[in-house]
């Protein structure tokens, strides 16, 4: 039994609305370079700014992801893929082998942080990201099993560097999104690469980790619905508690046993309601394959019973069902029948009749 499409959710349109939506979050930061908004750049007051590497890259990327699916460039959707791969990877070496490679401040010069702070220079976790980005992108169109599972994999990898980076700033958690004294990555570029892991991964239907959320089916429908539940339960309840716990309503231990006793029964009634529907959509195609099956008999009872002798042909002239009193008729067993045709078995004089 199939499930209705579910517009957005499809994957065929839902791997490139995603890939849109981080491309437009990137353009608007891009925007605020341009036109020295600060609010386009950061999101949030007092927060990090997107710089224009990480925007650009995660429009070469986006950019890229397109062109895979499209088909039709893949020289320009690998160029775009290794442009992403080499600013991570440059970046992340300034930070390990502490020199300057003179992308940082490329197109505009960093205001808002000091010389000694890296100015430009995109954060070692984003710039980690964007190596994995690259790589999945890279192997994205590989044929081999091999090539498919190192795209997915490192797609998600993005994909929980975005999450858990939204995590840090949704709970105030710096560790989750700073090194040390590094620039930090903003909620707008770890938005984007989670949206970017997602699209990756809902790009292969068939053979893919997600394939079995992307399928056209009631199962595929509830997993998803079931997901989404417990992800949403999950961070609203540990958000909730921390803020119980820093206004010092409750201790630290009740919050803790709060939100585990709170995800336990969502667990257990998404998982109960998922399963619930299975069966009684699992016990509604038995029940049709019963009517069926008994339908079938009665025809059968009643083709065999027949005392009139009962043909039937396909497009060829084959018999492909006959009844016991069509082979008495002819004076052949059913096997025989099963060989023959029309031509075989009437006269030429009778053949125009079988056509009216």
């Amino acid at each position: 039994m199939f499930a209705r499409k579910t517009g957005i959710l499809r994957p065929l349109r839902f791997k490139t609305v995603t890939a849109i939506a981080a491309m437009l979050i990137a353009a608007s930061a891009l925007a605020g370079w341009v036109l020295k908004l600060e609010i386009l750049k950061t999101v949030l007051p007092a927060s990090a700014s997107m710089k224009v590497n990480t925007a650009l890259s995660i429009l070469f990327s986006g950019l890229s992801l397109l062109l895979f699916i499209s088909g039709k460039n893949k020289q320009g959707a690998f160029f775009f893929a290794f442009l992403v791969f080499l600013t991570g990877a440059v970046s992340l070496s300034e930070y390990l082998f502490h020199w300057d490679a003179g992308i940082d401040e490329l197109f505009f010069n960093d205001s808002l942080i000091a010389q000694g702070k890296y100015p430009g220079r995109i954060s070692p976790i984003t710039a980690t990201a964007f190596i994995l980005l690259g790589i999945s992108l890279l192997t994205y169109s590989f044929k081999k099993i091999i090539g498919l599972r190192i795209s997915e994999f490192s797609a998600i990898a993005v994909l929980l560097i975005g999450f858990a980076v939204l995590i840090g700033y949704l709970y105030g958690s710096s560790h989750l999104y700073q090194i040390a004294e590094m620039t930090s990555i903003p909620v707008n570029s770890a938005a984007a690469l989670l949206l970017l892991g997602l699209a990756i991964l809902n790009s292969k239907k068939e053979s893919g980790l997600m394939s079995a959320f992307n399928k056209k089916t009631n199962a595929a429908r509830i997993g998803i619905r079931e997901v989404t539940i417990l992800i949403a339960i999950s961070v609203l309840t540990g958000w909730i508690c921390l803020k119980l716990v820093n206004g010092r309503i409750i201790d630290t231990e009740l919050g803790i046993s709060i939100m585990i006793i709170i995800f336990t029964s969502t667990f257990f009634f998404v998982t109960w309601s998922g399963t619930k529907r299975l069966n009684r959509l699992e016990f509604e195609r038995i029940k049709s394959e019963l009517i069926l099956k008994e339908s079938e008999e009665k025809y059968r009872s009643m083709i065999e019973q027949a005392s009139d002798g009962i043909l039937i042909l396909n497009d060829e002239g084959r018999y492909v069902d006959v009844n016991p009193a069509g082979c008495l008729l002819f004076g052949y067993s059913r096997s025989e029948m099963d060989t023959l045709s029309v031509n075989d078995v009437l006269l030429e004089g009778e053949l125009p009749m079988t056509k009216l």
